[in-house]
């Protein structure tokens, strides 16, 4: 059993390595030597000074670095053991190895209030008479002489029920468990003991009356963390509340710790701690008072620091936002599944607004050439597309939080700011294919099809290209990510045909559309052309495709192979060398819903590309081919602008652009040679609206036109690796939610990483909802999601809370949770059915 003063010991370090990661302790006389040996928190470096202050100071000044700069992996804080006291002079100070340590951190050991006997006596203070004389004595006295006094047993009563004489854990049984501790706390003078451990250890005098002993004991612990962490900070009308006294802190910090930290207390102790705010009318935090800590008391608290992050990104300090952020990131109440989507808009929001100042404070590209506009935004580092891309993970996050009014002006700031930023982008690049035309020098789309297909087949390679409708570039790299554990995975950018329609984009990826693709103008008005043949539509494009390849081909819909067996997978594969897989899934949930709908369908479509592709390995495709026939923009309702088309004579009408023959000028359009964009046939000027703008209302997805997002889509090349039998290994997930069923579309699950394995430190697993077989949700961006590849990476044995999101359509009796190994080979690490007794 640990003694208490040991206990106090190592609350006193955490608290400290909380406040400042870098703590340096002086012991002269090694009396707490074991306690430094037998201290673990996970991140802590230890570095002991008694072998070798020299080679201590190295290995100390190798992690600090790391620790200031946060690195993932290597240490969040460093905890120094010296074997001799601080010097007291400061010219004594400056030659100590260790001073500038304590400088930029903390020091443990120098205060008298770190001394043995005072750490003795706030640990038990009910021994304190005998630890007087303790140390009134002349002999030297060690660790074991106090923790012996402990032994002796002070509260025999309480030890007895509670198996401890720790009041940090009795109290927190007593707090939690109120039916389990009853019954021994009714034994004879219990009730007085556990009186004598609170006033004794808390600073509370228990009313007499239990069930209001129970309460007040309650109110006194939690509002006390509170004030504690804000540091007395408290709203007025709670100023008088009574709290304990900071000569407690530690204690009352360590005891919220353990109720907050208990898998099997947390919901316990929201009921509690909502109770008591409710009490206190606390729920005034949130209306702009700063009266709020890092810890994580009070529900309140987390809506006074979302707000706090809001007023911090507005002002532009997004620095501070950023840690703001960090600090409530495993708070317990983004478990509720309000909060958790409330807390990813924040985050997403304040990462869109970093890269939109980032790219809005580069250099001007005005007067510079299309090949360094295209370079500037497809770089895979630093591209202008991961503005896009966080752009496209904002509005998802808005699109998934149903009470984001509350973010309001963040997220009008954000959506702000991206369009303030590439609006310019845009009209420089537009600039650049006036002046220089299109395509630059570069991979172009319409040679992918020989440059990525046929050699693929001329060596013998069964080969699946995935024509995806509307595919932007920004997209693609998320794809890449999840088609990575796949094989070997590259992405190019390319330069797309102009227009950037479905019928000329689509056409471009088809054979031959390297050598003569061009246009006509028929009854139907502009259709593209390869070596003559006119290809309007799908059917067209598909007698093609089999003209030229014949029987080797066979195409078919993402969603209908999606249905099919695996069985049915092989047969189909084994018809031929190539299988074409077509998708019109993000062009169609552009075109056919509002942008907040748009942006949910979006989330969960490259999961089912990604998907479909782990099991066409399995049935036999060694090489991939994903290509786009063009890309979109996607835009609030309320961003698009509407500009009158110039008069003239028109072959193509689209919202985005007009082509034929322009009569004269107009406001908001730019008029092109039709030539100098690569659009060979008869027709003379492409008209494009600039910026963002389009030629008819209502419309926030659009392509047509010419902007990088539009013009620049992906070309990615997977060459599979053969997939190794799955075998379970020593992973299990335990997935756990508070009740056997469901009365809300959106639920919190709490997923715990477990293994025997000391190796395995963290894995990345996939979560999926089922019904009968099909997909009926979808993870809610958070903490642990990888927005680029949809996995949760979980921490072994740290439980995290994870948002789902139930389809709306969904009527079926029942869900199954399961947790799938990230390596797409089906191995189901843990799973939870819940029964639905939603009430539409």
């Amino acid at each position: 059993m640990t003694s208490a003063v040991r206990t106090l010991i190592q609350e006193r370090l955490a608290t400290l390595l909380d406040e400042k990661p870098i703590l340096v302790w002086y012991d002269a006389d090694e009396a707490l030597a074991d306690v430094f040996d037998g201290f673990a928190r996970p991140g802590v470096r230890k570095i002991d000074a008694r072998a070798s202050v020299l080679r201590a100071r190295r290995d100390a000044d190798g992690v600090l670095g790391a620790v200031l700069a946060r690195e993932p992996g290597v240490a969040a804080a460093l905890l120094v053991y010296v074997a001799s006291a601080r010097p007291k002079s400061a010219d004594d100070q400056s030659r100590d190895p260790f001073e500038s340590f304590v400088r930029i951190g903390g020091v443990f050991g120098w205060d008298p209030a770190d001394g043995l006997d005072s750490l003795a006596r706030r640990a038990m203070p009910a021994r304190s008479a005998e630890i007087d004389a303790l140390f009134a004595s002349s002999r030297r006295v060690t660790l074991a002489d106090v923790e012996a006094l402990g032994e002796a047993g002070a509260y025999p009563l309480l030890l007895r029920a509670f198996s401890t004489e720790d009041p940090v854990e009795a109290a927190a049984r007593i707090l939690m468990d109120p039916k389990g501790s009853a019954r021994p706390l009714a034994s004879a003078g219990a009730w007085a003991e556990w009186a004598s451990m609170a006033l004794a250890s808390f600073g509370i005098a228990l009313p007499s009356e239990r069930n209001a002993a129970e309460s007040a004991f309650a109110r006194w612990i939690l509002f006390s963390e509170f004030w504690l962490d804000v540091d007395g900070d408290v709203p007025p009308h709670v100023a008088a509340v009574p709290h304990a006294d900071v000569a407690v802190r530690d204690r009352v910090y360590r005891l919220c710790d353990r109720l907050r930290g208990a898998l099997e207390w947390r919901d316990r102790y929201a009921q509690v701690a909502n109770a008591v705010e409710a009490e206190l009318q606390l729920g005034m935090l949130a209306e702009g008072t700063s009266s709020w800590g890092k810890r994580d008391t009070f529900a309140a608290e987390d809506r006074a620091a979302l707000l706090h992050v809001q007023r911090e990104c507005l002002e532009g300090h997004f620095d501070v936002a950023r840690d703001a952020i960090d600090v409530r990131r495993h708070s317990l109440w983004r478990r509720e599944p309000d909060r958790l989507p409330l807390w990813n808009v924040a985050e997403q929001a304040l990462n869109l607004l970093v890269r939109s100042r980032l790219a809005g404070v580069s250099q001007s590209r005005a007067g510079r050439p299309t090949s360094e506009h295209v370079r500037d935004y497809a770089d895979r580092e630093h591209g202008l597309w991961h503005v896009d891309r966080a752009h496209r993970w904002f509005e998802r996050a808005v699109a998934e939080c149903r009470e984001r009014e509350i973010l309001a002006d963040l997220i009008e700031l954000a959506r702000h700011e991206h369009l303030r930023v590439m609006g310019r982008v845009q009209s420089e690049f537009l600039d650049a294919v006036a002046r220089d035309g299109w395509p630059p020098a570069m991979e172009l789309q319409a040679a992918t099809f020989a440059s990525r297909v046929v050699p693929a087949l001329e060596a013998g390679t069964r080969t699946a290209y995935f024509l995806l409708d509307a595919l932007r570039y920004e997209m693609g790299h998320d794809l890449a990510a999840h088609l990575e554990q796949l094989g070997d995975v590259s992405i190019r950018a390319a330069a797309t045909v102009v227009p950037t329609t479905t019928p000329f984009g689509m056409a471009a990826l088809l054979p031959d559309a390297d050598k003569d693709y061009g246009c006509i103008v028929d009854d139907d008005g502009l259709q593209p052309t390869i070596r003559g043949t006119v290809l309007p539509d799908l059917t067209a494009r598909l007698a093609y495709l089999r003209t030229a390849y014949g029987d080797r081909v066979s195409d078919e819909r993402l969603e209908i192979l999606a249905e099919k067996t695996d069985a049915a997978l092989k047969t189909i594969v084994k018809r031929g060398d190539l299988l074409v897989v077509r998708s019109e899934d993000i062009d169609k949930a552009g075109e056919g819903n509002s942008p907040l709908i748009a942006r949910r369908l979006m989330a969960s479509l490259l999961d089912d590309v990604a998907g479909l592709a782990k099991r066409l390995v399995t049935a036999g495709v060694q090489r991939f081919v994903f290509a786009s026939d063009h890309g979109h923009i996607l835009l609030n309702e309320q961003e698009g602008e509407v500009v009158r088309e110039p008069p003239g004579t028109w072959a193509l009408k689209k919202r985005r652009c007009r082509i034929g023959s322009a009569a004269a000028d107009s406001d908001g359009v730019r008029i092109l040679r039709a030539d100098r964009l690569g659009l060979r046939g008869p027709v003379r000027d492409f008209v494009a609206a600039t910026g963002f703008r389009m030629f008819a209302r209502g419309h926030a997805f659009a392509h047509e036109g010419i902007s990088l997002q539009e013009c620049i889509v992906p070309v990615i090349t997977l060459d599979a690796r053969t997939q190794g039998t799955a075998t379970k290994g020593a992973i299990n997930v335990r997935v756990n939610y508070k009740d056997t069923r469901f009365t809300s579309r959106v639920i919190s699950i709490r997923l715990l990483l477990e293994t025997p394995d000391l190796f395995v430190q963290e894995a990345p697993v996939r979560l999926v909802v089922l019904a009968g077989g099909r997909h009926v949700g979808r993870v809610a961006d958070c903490d642990v999601r990888d927005p680029s590849t949809g996995l949760l990476h979980l921490a072994r044995g740290r439980e995290v809370s994870v948002a789902v999101v139930i389809d709306s359509d969904f009527t079926g009796k029942d869900i199954e949770l399961r947790v799938e190994a990230a390596t797409g080979t089906g191995v189901v690490l843990g799973k939870l059915t819940l029964q639905n007794a939603c009430i539409d």
